[in-house]
């Protein structure tokens, strides 16, 4: 099996398991409207896990498709369990003070996010890494976390309106019966 059959694979796996887990995802917007409860260590070590899944196999295909040495992953790693913590805390302690506004603190750190992966991809492969390129990896990755994010809390809201619309039949049918 080839390298890219692997990582395709492993996507997919990835990606059934947030699917079909109700407390997996990559980035947050608000946990405690993902989980109905406050998020956990748990729940930030699970978080950890499927953003590195994420980001790493993005890297990795880059990395591939432009030739770059594979030691790159070891500073994607690195940038993402400094990254990881930070934009919970932000993304937290914005949603508890203004929780109308969760989007736009989420916007920010994210943005504030890339450019901190930036940085240590950048400055951790100097030598065989041009800024365009850091930037890049630290782009995709991102954005790459951000859309599975997106496709996590479509998939909740989703479940939710489904069971919302069964609560509505089950009163009408009540009601007419």
């Amino acid at each position: 099996m080839g390298r890219r059959i692997i990582v395709e694979k492993i996507l997919q796996i990835a990606l059934a398991l947030l699917i079909f887990s109700n407390i997996a995802y990559a980035d947050v917007l608000s946990p405690e409207a993902l989980f109905g409860r406050p998020p956990s260590i748990t729940d930030f070590v699970i978080s950890l896990i499927l953003t590195l899944i994420v980001e790493l196999s993005v890297s990795y295909i880059y990395i591939q498709n432009h030739k770059l040495p594979q030691k790159i992953l070891i500073s994607v790693t690195i940038a993402n369990i400094v990254s990881l913590p930070f934009i919970w805390v932000f993304v937290v302690i914005f949603q508890s003070l203004i929780p109308i506004l969760c989007g736009i603190p989420l916007l920010f750190a994210e943005m504030g996010v890339t450019l901190l992966e930036f940085a240590v991809i950048y400055l951790m492969n100097k030598e065989c890494l041009n800024q365009k390129e850091a930037f890049t990896i630290s782009l995709m990755n991102n954005l790459a976390s951000f859309i599975l994010w997106l496709i996590i809390v479509f998939f909740r809201i989703y479940q939710e309106v489904e069971v919302i619309y069964k609560n509505i039949h089950l009163m009408n049918n009540y009601t007419e019966g």
